[in-house]
């Protein structure tokens, strides 16, 4: 499912995935796809700021001020990582 990430789409995490922290970094299990993931560094960065719902706009705003990135590369390599988060269910888009 791709789904545009514009300032109107708010992010949250499905509440269908189990999360564990092993060595201060993200695991996850969705409970119903039998999945897991892990990752490290931005990919982490994004998880732990999608603790709570949030526009696409101020994700990247809070990317910007935590590493040190420029807007373009930012908003490029963060679409590409949610949109295998949605793909795979482990974010939700409203």
């Amino acid at each position: 499912m791709k789904a545009e990430l514009d300032s109107k789409i708010v992010l949250r995490r499905s509440p269908d995935v189990l999360e564990t922290t092993v060595n201060d970094e993200p695991v996850l299990l969705h409970s119903t796809r039998w999945q897991y993931l892990h990752f490290t560094g931005s990919g982490a960065a994004i998880w732990q700021a999608l603790a709570e719902p949030m526009s696409f706009e101020a994700l990247i705003a809070a990317l910007r001020m935590r590493f040190d990135i420029d807007e373009d590369t930012c908003r490029r390599e963060t679409e590409q990582f949610l949109q295998k988060l949605l793909d795979e269910e482990f974010v939700i888009a409203t």
